[in-house]
């Protein structure tokens, strides 16, 4: 970049900034561990993640909504305040009640950056000319929040010493500090025209006209919309592994001591899969056909009952999936319009939470039967068969569709 570029320079300094005091999250990195050394089994585990999906499921297309109509910069600002909320209420919880309302929270924070965050990365990166930089980028902000997150797996140890409360409580202060680094950011205007603050009472017709409009968008573009559903189940797959394998890892005889140093190798993949993701075809299709299987077969090793083998194929994983995911998103930006890219970012993330209440009640009951071993082999397979229809699907409609939707 030249001179010309340093406020572009300045905003993306400041959306790493942002990512990265996300990611940091000393208590998130080991929550499940934190809550069974509470006295909470797994299934109570796997409904606080129905909970915090549920709460995604409803607030996912709203915030969306919010940040187009409202603008992109105050909506990070309020979503590093309400993920100072979350951190302050489960500090203070004192039962299951308290867990489920400090889960609700937190996922109202991730709802309102998710959407938000891409919107305007991507807008900034249009204002300037340089949308072509949005995957680099894109993969840049991904490996700032899995880095940091990293580094909250590996201090782990400073986490459980210094106890639940406490360590809640500097997830707390961690929000406030990304509420202050959004609110440096500058709202971007890649079509020229700044959004004008919409009176209160005018909402309401705003939001309605605002949805019919993205309903009408999605149902003339049903290819992309078949996308997003295959993503998303992608995506809630691999979450499900990350978060059974921490329960698998104690169970193969590793120390739990050791658990927040075997996360850092898997979020330290995590950050090197954001990195490669550019590097990754261009089409869904191959993505589905080669990468998709990959990670299917990642997730079963990662559940055989060898220690070894799960701590290889773990991260290897988290590495595809992370590449795989990031590199959709960048596949997908391009067809949705500046004034709802973040809604429509939204319902692609709605999608995986969709998949995520459906899956997560439903891992955690196997997982309690019959372990978490079992459970990532059943991810595993599940996997192999979605992405073996996806591939399916896109090579049928390959043979259709309109210049208006992806050739991919």
């Amino acid at each position: 970049m030249n001179t010309n570029d340093r406020p572009l320079r300045r905003q993306l300094r400041l959306l790493c900034l942002y990512e990265g005091l996300r990611g940091f999250r000393i208590a998130g990195a080991i929550w499940v561990v934190l809550l069974l050394g509470r006295g909470y089994t797994l299934a109570q585990v796997g409904l606080a993640e129905a909970v915090f999906h549920g709460v995604s499921l409803i607030c996912e297309v709203p915030s969306g909504m919010l940040a187009d109509l409202m603008g992109r910069k105050r909506t990070l600002v309020c979503a590093g305040l309400v993920s100072a909320a979350s951190g302050a209420a489960m500090a203070a919880s004192s039962g299951w009640l308290g867990v489920c309302i400090a889960m609700g929270l937190e996922a109202l924070g991730f709802n309102l950056a998710s959407g938000t965050l891409e919107a305007i990365t991507y807008d900034s990166l249009k204002q300037a000319g340089r949308e072509s930089d949005y995957v680099r980028w894109d993969g840049r902000l991904g490996a700032c929040f899995s880095a940091l997150q990293a580094l909250a797996c590996l201090g782990s140890f400073i986490t459980v010493r210094i106890g639940f409360s406490g360590a809640y409580a500097a997830a707390a202060c961690i929000g406030l500090g990304s509420a202050l680094a959004a609110s440096r950011l500058t709202e971007p205007v890649p079509g020229g025209v700044r959004r004008q603050p919409v009176p209160l009472c005018r909402w309401p017709g705003k939001l309605a006209a605002h949805t019919i409009d993205n309903v009408r968008f999605l149902l003339s573009h049903p290819r992309l919309a078949a996308r997003m559903l295959a993503i998303g189940i992608v995506s809630a797959a691999s979450y499900l592994m990350e978060m059974f394998w921490q329960d698998h890892l104690l169970a193969s005889g590793l120390p739990a001591g050791l658990v927040g140093t075997a996360l850092f190798g898997l979020m330290a993949m995590d950050t090197l899969g954001a990195l490669a993701a550019p590097r990754l075809p261009g089409r869904l299709r191959t993505l589905f056909c080669s990468v998709g299987p990959a990670i299917a077969v990642c997730a079963a090793l990662a559940g055989l009952p060898s220690l070894w083998a799960s701590l290889l194929a773990a991260p290897a994983a988290c590495l595809l999936s992370t590449a795989f995911l990031t590199r959709a998103d960048s596949l997908m930006q391009p067809y949705y319009p500046s004034e709802s890219r973040a809604t429509l970012t939204s319902v692609n993330n709605m999608v995986y939470s969709l998949c995520m209440v459906a899956l997560s009640p439903a891992a955690g009951l196997a997982a309690g039967l019959w372990g978490a071993g079992p459970c990532l082999a059943l991810i595993g397979l599940g996997l192999a068969a979605v992405c073996g229809a996806a591939a399916l699907l896109t090579r049928l409609e390959s043979l259709g569709g309109t210049q208006n939707e992806p050739k991919n």
